[in-house]
């Protein structure tokens, strides 16, 4: 069964699978040997995989890999010390497997507690939920460009340092993705990343009510939320950013950019976010990219002498269309709101204080309407 289309060429093939069905392993404790690339346990086409309550230590490539699996759920198993250089997993799951579920689990001093990825086949319908990670030397979950539907809820990450570069809190390249209602502590680079990659894939992203911690700090950009179109041609339909909360000592609360593909509908609704160092919401295309229908309304944003509240770029002609600004309270930036190369653009009801200058509106827009009148 096909569930998305491919693209096909005079050698492509249909390789003949053999499954093996309804495997259960519960209460199996693994310890690696400390060296090398081990997984624990390694499932190869298999059908209704349960792992329950089953430990792992020292296994530095990963717990458990599976390839070409289907129906897997990982329940209750902690994973600890797995510390290959670039490669040191949980759960790895590669070369399209087929509704995986990675549940109440525990991880401890490792890159990425769930990975998926492989450069043959799409894993598709990735779910990580009320996972507790500590000690993630990069992103405690990860999807690779070769990933689609991935959802992670309720899960709490702690970052750590990571040797080869700044670390992530949850990171996503699939193109549709779903964050709800996740806790991240100490990512130094961004604390939540959506970053579509896979050309021609259209997506969609969710990204709510998640608590952000200590975030920033030792990247060239640090942001709270971040989403951004790199899919070649592919417009990304809808975004979805709301009511997260964030404390940073990072450069923005939240960026949303067309960086290679267009993205239309979005919004950025009810978040609140403090010491930001540059902006609280960036919304940004490229030249040759388009960014529509953008709503931005309700949050709250406290800067540290910062540069902008909220901030519409485009690019060197107008790029970014039909855009609303209302009812944030924003506070502690040079600019309340600035904009460039912007055609449609609606502000009213936000209060700015301690500002030097509530707008800055380049003469790149048309069709601005400001209306506020509140100010500190």
């Amino acid at each position: 069964r096909l569930v998305m289309s491919f693209a096909t060429a005079d050698s492509a093939e249909i390789a003949p699978l053999t499954m093996k069905d309804n495997i259960t392993l519960e209460n199996v404790k693994v310890i690696g040997s400390g060296a090398g690339n081990q997984a624990g346990f390694k499932f190869d086409k298999c059908v209704n995989v349960t792992l329950t309550i089953c430990g792992f230590e020292y296994c530095h490539y990963s717990g458990a890999s599976f390839y070409r699996c289907a129906n897997v759920l990982v329940d209750g198993c902690p994973v600890r010390y797995a510390r290959s250089t670039g490669l040191s997993y949980g759960f790895t799951f590669v070369h399209g497997c087929y509704g995986f579920k990675v549940v109440n689990g525990y991880g401890e001093d490792l890159r990425h507690y769930v990975t998926s990825g492989g450069l043959d086949g799409v894993n598709l319908y990735y779910t990580a939920a009320n996972n507790t990670i500590l000690g993630a030397r990069d992103s405690g979950l990860d999807a690779h460009p070769s990933a689609d539907f991935v959802s992670y809820i309720g899960n709490q990450v702690e970052c750590v340092a990571d040797p080869d570069g700044a670390s992530q809190g949850l990171l996503c390249q699939a193109p549709n993705f779903v964050c709800k209602g996740n806790t991240i502590v100490g990512a130094q680079n961004i604390a939540i990343v959506h970053q579509i990659i896979p050309d021609g894939m259209a997506g969609s992203s969710t990204i709510s009510g998640n608590l952000i911690k200590d975030s920033g700090g030792s990247a060239s950009t640090d942001i709270c939320v971040a989403v951004s179109n790199e899919s070649d041609g592919t417009t990304l339909k809808n975004v979805s950013i709301s009511n997260n909360v964030g404390e940073t000592t990072g450069e923005y609360f939240t960026q949303v950019y067309a960086v290679s593909g267009d993205i239309e509908n979005v919004s950025v609704v009810g978040n609140t976010g403090s010491g930001m160092t540059i902006r609280g919401a960036m919304l940004r295309a490229q030249a040759g990219y388009n960014l529509r229908r953008v709503n931005v309304s309700g949050n709250v944003f406290h800067g540290d002498s910062a540069s902008e509240g909220i901030y519409f770029l485009g690019a060197t002609a107008q790029n970014i269309f039909d855009v609303s600004a209302t009812g944030n309270i924003i506070d502690g930036f040079i600019f309340g709101l600035r904009a460039a190369y912007v055609s449609g653009l609606k502000e009213s009801t936000n209060t700015i204080l301690n500002f030097s200058d509530p707008y800055e509106i380049a003469d790149t827009c048309s069709g601005v309407e400001l209306q506020s009148t509140a100010y500190g």
